[in-house]
């Protein structure tokens, strides 16, 4: 509905191959915001989310063991509002996997 200024999805190819009408939609709907929605699959197993505002003065990253999925484990998750951390895996994360 346009709240996100940008928002980007990495996943790993086997998420299209395991729930390809889910990947569907996560997809389409991306594409909807031209230059604001990004997808790029590519072999990982990284449990990473980085959140900013649009000036990037409020951040959360959150990481864990966990796929982003259904599971019967017992999994953890760090959530922490450092900037340096956010500007840590926004640029040698996302951004060398987006330009490299």
């Amino acid at each position: 509905d346009g709240r996100f200024e940008k928002l980007t999805v990495f996943t790993d190819p086997y998420f299209q191959r395991r729930t390809p009408a889910v990947a569907a939609v996560l997809i389409e709907g991306l594409q909807r915001f031209p230059g604001r929605g990004r997808y790029l699959a590519f072999k990982n197993h990284v449990k990473l989310i980085c959140i900013a505002s649009a000036d990037e003065a409020r951040t959360a990253v959150i990481s864990g063991s966990a796929n982003l999925s259904a599971q019967p484990r017992c999994e953890q998750y760090v959530l922490t509002a450092s900037p340096d951390v956010y500007e840590f895996y926004k640029r040698e994360f996302f951004e060398a996997m987006l330009n490299g």
